[in-house]
């Protein structure tokens, strides 16, 4: 049975993709892990009569990719396969000639400008009632209108008294290098949750999807070892001793040095832990292209297989230099266009 790349378009009152179906010259999808906006790229043909509506900012897109069935010797009807990637919000259009197009550009995130202005805040962690990681994600997605989606481990970590003076972005940009996480605001979620280890917001496996060479075009796997820091040192403050102390994490040299003082020696732990996992997992990255794969998400995880292994590696080479293996998604952009329908990727080396 053949599969022919499908797609739907919609607005939150009507389908638009029969509307704009003879016009559709391509369609980009681009997703990434962590606050970085995913984007929607539309470019029709505007050359037919240039009847094109010019479209209002602001409004909502919904976009579905996938295949339809031919319907096959058996006469059963065609059973179509589409992944909902979401609504996106229109930031901008350009017009463009000779050969006439409309390009939409469209992005997930359209954040209050207040999310991103400077803050002053006293959030307090009084010991008969500590603050909770997840009680300051709820204050702050409520404060926009959101609903929190937090990991349940990373939701019951305990937080010192923090005294806010920058903004709620980089509140949670910084809580999320501190505890290994990753953070994103998608529609009317605020999502934080463990970064590159195979588990979801709800702390559940996320799906596996297997990729071999014959599904890939093309891959690429840099192995770098530079700097290849062995060791992750973190300063607190003791407030029993009026000192400043420190903590490592790891061993052997050459060892980082976080330079900013973290409020006690478990703070201190888990953020040297979590620059040290970011040094490994940067350490090898792959990109990739294969065939059209709708179910590919950024954040979500892939496992090659049967390109190369450790075996293939020559002696005195380490064993994770092999690109078989599992890789965290941390950008994914899915294209379909008069060639066909295909999907990059680039990932890092999962941590579990």
């Amino acid at each position: 049975m053949q599969y022919i790349p499908d797609f739907t378009l919609s607005t939150p009152s009507r389908d638009i993709t029969e509307a704009l179906n003879e016009r559709i010259s391509s369609i980009d999808v681009i997703e990434y892990a962590g606050m970085q906006s995913d984007q929607l790229i539309l470019v029709l043909d505007d050359h037919i009569d240039y009847q094109l509506q010019l479209p209002d900012i602001g409004h909502k897109i919904r976009v579905t990719l996938g295949y339809k069935q031919e319907q096959g010797n058996d006469g059963n009807p065609p059973s179509p396969s589409l992944v909902d990637h979401g609504e996106y919000e229109i930031a901008e259009y350009c017009l463009s000639g000779a050969r006439d197009t409309l390009t939409i550009y469209a992005n997930k995130l359209m954040m209050s400008k207040q999310f991103k202005a400077p803050k002053y805040y006293s959030w307090q962690s009084p010991q008969e009632q500590p603050l909770t990681l997840q009680s300051l994600i709820d204050q702050i997605a409520a404060e926009y209108g959101l609903q929190s989606r937090v990991n349940p481990e990373l939701g019951q970590v305990t937080l010192p008294q923090i005294e806010q003076s920058e903004s709620d972005m980089q509140l949670l940009s910084r809580l999320a290098g501190t505890y290994d996480a990753t953070f994103k605001v998608v529609e009317d979620y605020l999502i934080f949750m463990p970064r590159s280890n195979g588990r979801s917001r709800t702390g559940q496996d996320l799906p596996v999807h297997q990729l071999t060479r014959t599904q890939l075009m093309q891959w690429q796997m840099l192995g770098s070892g530079h700097p290849h820091y062995q060791s992750c040192k973190a300063h607190y403050y003791d407030w029993n001793t009026a000192q400043r102390l420190s903590v490592s994490v790891g061993s052997g040299t050459p060892q980082f040095n976080l330079t900013h003082t973290l409020a006690d020696e478990q703070t201190a732990t888990q953020a040297a832990q979590a620059r040290l996992n970011d040094f490994k997992r940067c350490a090898f990255t792959l990109r990739a292209t294969t065939i059209g794969k709708p179910e590919l998400f950024a954040g979500g995880m892939v496992e090659i297989t049967k390109v190369r292994d450790a075996n293939g590696s020559q002696k005195g080479t380490l064993p994770s230099l092999a690109v078989d293996g599992r890789w965290c998604l941390t950008k994914v952009h899915h294209r379909i266009d008069s060639q066909g329908f295909i999907s990059h990727i680039e990932g890092e080396k999962a941590t579990q």
